[in-house]
Parts: C-alpha cells; structure tokens; sequence
C-alpha cells in the first residue's frame, strides 16, 4: 500500500485515528505492519503491500476464494475431466469450458495465456450488446475522471475497468474488494502487466470503509454494487467518504421483466435491479444523480460447459432480454441554493435553474417525461431543457410520442415542482 494513502484512513468501526507501526517498507509503500485503533483498539494487518480492514462484526460470502479453491480441487479429483479439457482443441471448447480453462491458466499464473484467453471467451459468451454496451460504460467513465486525483474502484473483482484506468490514464488507484484472495491476484497480474507502480490494494467491506468523511475525490465502481450484500447501507457509506462525486457502471433490467424480476428478488438483489430502484436506492442514501451513456443491448443466457457437467457462467439472464447499460454519476445531495431561493409555484419557473443542476434534479424522469414536459413550455424553457439533456435528440423523440393530453403534461409540471421544491 502505497504510503500516501495513510493521512485519509481510519478505523472502518468506529472511525477513530489509526496508529501505524510499520515492520517493512520501501520509499513509496508499506510492505508489511499493521494499524491500531486508538478508540477501539481494533488491529489491522499490512501483509505483502496488501492492507487487511476486515472488521468481525459483519459476515462474508468471500466467492472468489471459494471458486478457485474448489474448481482446483476438482481437477485433482477429476483427472478425466480436467486432461478432457486441457486437450481439447481450443476452437472446439464452448464459451464455458473455454472459461474454465482459462480459469486455470490464470490460477497457475499464466496470466499472458489466460488474458488471451478471457478476451475471446468474452466472444464466446456474451452478445456483442453485452461487450459493447459494457466497454462503452469503462469508457465514459475514464473521460470522465476528474484531474489526476487517487481514484478509489469499490468492489474491484477482477479489475477490467481499473486496467483501462492505468492503461489510459496517469492516475494512481486503489483497487477495493472484501477478498484478500482477489486482491492478491490482482497484485501478481499488474505486475504482469507492468501495471502496478500506481496500485494500492486495500481489502475492506464497503458497507464499512476505512476512509475518513469526505476524503476521496475520485471514485469508480465497474457492476460492482449489484453484487454486494445490504446496498442500502453501501451507498450511504460510500456518500460518508467521498468529497463529492462518484460513477458507477452498471445496467438494468425493465421493471416489466418479471421473470428476471423474480429471480433477482430471490437472491435479494433488486436495489439496483432496475433504473427506478437504483435511484430510489441512491437518493435514500443522500445522493443526486445522473443516469448517463445509456446503451440498450440485447443479451442471452450463458452457456453450460460440456465438459464440466452442470457448470455454467452466470445465472442471469435465464431467457433472452434487453438490459440497459449505463454509468450513474452520483453527487452528495445539496440545497439548489443560490440558483433559486424560494419555492417555484408553476413549472417555467424552473428557468431560474442551472442547466446542470436541472439534470441532477430530474434524474429520476424518464426521457420520456423530459420530452413531454417540453411540449407544453415556453422557448426559454425548451432550449433550457436542450440544455440539460444534450443527450436526447428532442425532435426525433417528439415525433415517436405524436400528441399528447394536456392533463398528461401538466401531472409531470406538477411533479418536477414538487420534486424541486422537496430539494430547497
């Protein structure tokens, strides 16, 4: 863990300051130590440039440890299956078992193989939506850094969004994720990659951050939220430490979908299912946002392996579906003051409003209702909701809609004032 990280971390129980007696270290980083807590008396260990802020009072589903320690054990066990699938000719494996077998390279550290390998299984297992839907979100974001700031990436995994980062940019990161076992992957595969001098890598449960309030400048997570246990408590966590802004890819399933719908409320995983609840999630918790870069993409279920008998990749989708890609750009909740200073009573009042707090503010309407609130409204206020949403072509979106009831767009007046007024 590189030192300079040191002066914004706390204890993630309590938040008190931390003591750091350092064993091992070199110019820039800590090699080994650990950090104790003087309101707690809580230690944390430094092991190998990797900073351990597991706290005990939360439990834990470390899958990464579990996925390769199992899939490891079963080709011991399974010499039949794993020579069945080392031999196989590459083009003639599906994209399951061409993932697994790319899996074991990586966990043999043979990460030029398995790079290789992963970027055409990518091929064999998603849509080119999915792909490109996906790369288009890492890329926004990176456009959209600010400065050359330390980003902090939550819930890291394996890392695709932070490799684009130190490919493209000169910004230091500092890879997150509550599993050590990631974590020291990732460690081994920068270096492989000649990546690593800007890396940190710090292991702790986002739903309690070692980071003292408003400390982080930059922070990006790529379609890690969805996968996290309590979203609720993560996002007011993340609102605690960040100074202001936020982005994070991700992508939502139509609230219509009720199958999926049904799935994901299975596994207790529909705060971000759909775009509506991600915003309902995010504004509870003390945020504005933007939803941005949207890219609808047609996706299909992942294949099952054919060597590996009842193995598949994702258990999402379980039947063709589109999905909408996405990055939300977070910012802490604020007063629309100075913009505006008292409440607005009709709808062409919110001419007083910047365009870019317009946006932030009506996040949670749909194009749409965008659209439609434009229909009935002066020319100042069309070119300032222009303004605000640059990215939807109006023109082309009012000749889709065609005529609409007066009664329809005065009920949306009715709720942008009402939603404005809630923010003074």
């Amino acid at each position: 863990m590189h030192k300079q990280y040191i002066k914004m971390l706390v204890c993630p129980s309590c938040h008190k300051e931390l003591e750091w007696h350092i064993q091992e270290e070199n110019e820039d980083r800590i090699i080994n130590g650990k950090a104790c807590c003087l309101g707690c008396n809580s230690e944390y260990e430094v092991k190998d440039e990797i900073a351990v802020f597991l706290t005990n009072e939360l439990s834990r589903n470390d899958l990464w440890d579990q996925g390769e320690s199992a899939l490891e054990k079963f080709f011991k066990e399974n010499t039949e299956i794993y020579n069945k699938l080392m031999n196989t000719p590459e083009e003639e494996l599906n994209g399951a078992d061409y993932w697994y077998k790319a899996t074991y390279f990586e966990m043999k550290r043979d990460f030029a193989t398995s790079s290789r390998m992963f970027k055409n299984a990518f091929k064999k297992i998603y849509t080119e939506d999915y792909i490109n839907g996906w790369d288009s979100q890492m890329e926004f974001v990176i456009k959209n850094l600010q400065g050359e700031e330390p980003i902090i990436d939550i819930a890291t995994g394996k890392g695709y969004l932070v490799e684009k980062i130190l490919t493209e940019t000169k910004n230091y990161v500092v890879v997150t994720d509550f599993s050590p076992t990631i974590l020291l992957r990732n460690k081994e595969y920068y270096k492989a990659k000649d990546l690593y001098q800007r890396v940190s890598l710090i292991a702790f449960d986002a739903r309690k951050a070692p980071f003292r309030d408003n400390s982080v400048v930059n922070m990006t997570s790529n379609m890690g939220l969805q996968n996290i246990e309590q979203p609720g408590e993560v996002v007011k966590e993340l609102n605690r430490i960040t100074k202001d802004n936020f982005m994070s890819v991700m992508f939502f399933i139509n609230k219509d979908d009720k199958k999926h719908m049904d799935l994901l409320e299975k596994l207790s995983t529909t705060a971000y299912a759909t775009k509506e609840n991600a915003i309902e999630t995010f504004t509870n918790s003390g945020w504005n946002i933007e939803i941005c870069n949207s890219f609808l993409a047609n996706i299909k279920p992942t294949p099952v392996s054919e060597i590996i008998e009842g193995s598949g990749i994702d258990g999402f989708p379980i039947e063709d579906t589109e999905v909408e890609f996405c990055v939300i750009k977070a910012r802490k909740q604020e007063s629309l003051e100075p913009s505006i200073c008292k409440k607005i009573s009709s709808f062409e009042e919110i001419i007083n409003l910047e365009a870019s707090k317009l946006r932030v503010v009506l996040a949670e309407f749909s194009k749409t209702d965008i659209v439609k609130a434009s229909m009935g409204a002066s020319p100042q206020v069309n070119q300032l909701l222009r303004d605000a949403f640059q990215d939807i072509d109006f023109n082309k979106e009012r000749t889709e809609i065609g005529s609409v009831r007066i009664t329809e767009v005065e009920d949306i007046y009715d709720k942008i004032v009402a939603l404005i007024n809630s923010r003074l």
